[in-house]
Parts: C-alpha cells; structure tokens; sequence
C-alpha cells in the first residue's frame, strides 16, 4: 500500500461513532483471511448457506468477509449483535434496516470492498477493478450520446479509467435510488469535473434518448473515491429522510445536491482485525 493510499485510507483503533450528516466509507482488504472464523460467526443462516453454494474458495472468502463486517460495523453503529441484524431487499435487491436510524451500501471488485453507512441519507457506493471489458459497446448501451462519444476519442489506460469512472458514478446513482442497472441510460455526467474530485450528475428524461433533445434535470452528485492504481470508486449520497427513493420521490426531490453545501462530511477508513468494534 502506497503512504499516499494510507493517507487517504488511515486505520483507526477504534471505530469512530457515526454522527448526523457524516459518511463513513470503510475499506476492506479481502486477501486479509485472518478474520474470517469471527466473520462468518455474524452471518445469518441463510448467509451461510449461499456462501457455501460458492464453488470457488477465494468468492466464498470474500462474500464472508464482506458481509461479516458490514453486520459488525451496523450492529456497532446500532448497539445490536451483528447476527441479529435482519435485512430486508429493495425492489431491486437493495439491502436495507427497516426501521433503524442507518443507511448503507456496499460494493466489492478485485481485491477491495467499500462499505458506506450514513444515519439518515441513502447511500450508493461502486466499485470496480480496471477489467478487460467491450467499453465502446457497452458506452454505446448504456451511456448518453455525449458520453459515448468522448471515450471514442481516447485509447489505452485512460480510455478505460474515464469508461470505469463514469460507470461507478452511475451505478453509485443507482444504488443510492434504489432503480437498478436497467436505468444506467437515465444518467448523464457531466464533462466539467468539480472541485475536491467530485461529479455533477444530470438525470434524463426516460424518452430523451435518440430524441433530438436530451430532457435533463440537475440531480446528486458523485465523489470519487481513490483506491489504488487500476480501479474505479464512486459515492453518491442521497436526500435526507429517504430510506428507499421511489420514482415519486425522485420527481419531487431532484433537485442538486451539493455534499459540501449540504453539510455533508465524508470520512474514510481502513477496516483492520486490531480495530476495537463495540459489541
């Protein structure tokens, strides 16, 4: 791990309280198998049984340390024990607490997982390994027109950082609403970054494709994470006060939010087996 990466990533001794209008990001090494006996002590029964459906060992490793510690880390934040945690899905597979003052997202990819947690604001997090994929026909299906175009115009390494950062940012969209991949044409970047790394996101009309016109309106924005060399990381947060954004919702409320003048502080951390969880 790079001095710079640990800057960005510190570990903590122990786990910090989670405040109103602060967000948590926490990484995770998943080639650190030395807690996994204690992660898989959190799952859930059925937990267990999918991960014992893996059929190979290094996914299993990962899906326990991943869901392990996000139990840890929101029973901690919750004063419950991780395995009395019951989850509910979204319609479109979100996870989410029914009930409880926290939001939380996770994603995994390669040899890292992220996990976001916020008390009142929906949460979407991604994140992916630079990975030998058709970008240019994929840009073509899902991005907007103008997205498309402009990674046309690049090649090599920064055609493929440009196409996973704009993938992670729409997908971190999506995961903070609650739609579903089958929306990642609604959103558009836009070209002009912002300061502290962060993206302004335009939602567009379902008919704007193709239309002469695109139909957009401002909506969150996105914070890029920096990981490591050779991976893409996004986070959008959410509107106070929604658990779970519906189409109704998103008519109603999209209008920009902006994290720094929200009042929004975004924290980072490194998940380590000697940092003290409460239990």
């Amino acid at each position: 791990m790079s001095d710079e990466s640990a800057m960005d990533w510190p570990y903590w001794p122990v786990l910090p309280t989670l405040w109103a209008d602060q967000v948590w990001v926490w990484r995770l090494g998943l080639r650190e198998t030395g807690d996994l006996g204690r992660a898989w002590g959190c799952l859930s029964l059925a937990e267990r049984e999918r991960a014992d459906r893996y059929r190979h060992e290094g996914d299993r490793q990962r899906f326990v340390l991943t869901r392990g510690w996000l139990r840890r880390l929101a029973g901690a934040y919750l004063g419950l024990a991780p395995n009395s945690l019951q989850f509910e899905l979204g319609p479109h597979g979100k996870p989410f607490l029914p009930g409880y003052p926290l939001r939380f997202n996770l994603s995994h990819s390669g040899d890292w997982a992220l996990l976001a947690f916020s008390r009142d604001r929906p949460l979407g997090i991604d994140l992916e390994v630079h990975r030998a994929v058709p970008m240019l026909r994929l840009a073509r299906r899902f991005f907007q027109e103008s997205e498309w175009e402009r990674l046309q115009q690049l090649s090599g390494d920064y055609q493929r950082q440009i196409f996973f950062d704009y993938w992670t940012a729409k997908e971190a969209y999506l995961k903070a609403t609650g739609e579903g991949l089958g929306a990642l044409s609604r959103v558009e970047l836009d070209p002009a970054p912002l300061p502290g790394d962060r993206m302004a996101l335009w939602r567009c009309s379902s008919d704007s494709r193709g239309a002469g016109e695109l139909v957009r309106s401002p909506t969150f924005e996105a914070q890029r994470l920096s990981l490591e060399p050779g991976y893409s990381a996004a986070l959008v947060v959410g509107s106070q006060g929604h658990e779970l954004l519906t189409d109704e919702i998103l008519e109603k409320t999209v209008t920009k939010i902006n994290n720094k003048s929200a009042g929004i502080r975004i924290y980072r951390g490194t998940i380590s087996p000697k940092m003290r969880v409460p239990s």
